[in-house]
């Protein structure tokens, strides 16, 4: 009886760590980029450093921007068009901290956001 009691807590014990280290996981999400982007091929313009931004999922659209950066150096700041932006990621008004290079734009095209290839992402904390 003692073993059966003994079995049951360490399954128990189990399997709410392993819970718990999926949640904690989860927000403290960081991503493993991929290393190819649309935008490789352009010349980067300016870097960003751990800006906190908010990802919008633009449904008109089908895309997913990131609205943040503070402007400095004639950085940009407004609505960013990230490349790579991972799955778990892809979230309506997700708070985060990202950082990445700024692509080019052509004077011959029309874009929602300016090109960004995130280099980080990570959950910003609350």
């Amino acid at each position: 009886m003692k073993n059966r009691i003994a079995t049951v807590l360490c399954l128990c014990i189990f399997f709410l760590g392993a819970s718990c280290k999926k949640e904690a996981d989860e927000l403290t999400m960081e991503s493993k980029l991929a290393s190819k982007c649309t935008f490789d091929e352009r010349k980067t313009v300016g870097k960003f450093n751990n800006e906190q931004g908010t990802v919008t999922y633009l449904q008109d659209y089908d895309v997913y921007m990131i609205i943040g950066g503070n402007p400095s150096d004639n950085m940009p700041a407004g609505t960013l068009e990230p490349c790579n932006l991972p799955e778990g990621f892809k979230k309506d008004r997700l708070k985060v901290i990202f950082s990445g290079e700024l692509k080019q734009t052509y004077s011959t095209e029309y874009r929602l956001g300016w090109p960004l290839k995130l280099t980080e992402i990570k959950l910003a904390e609350n």
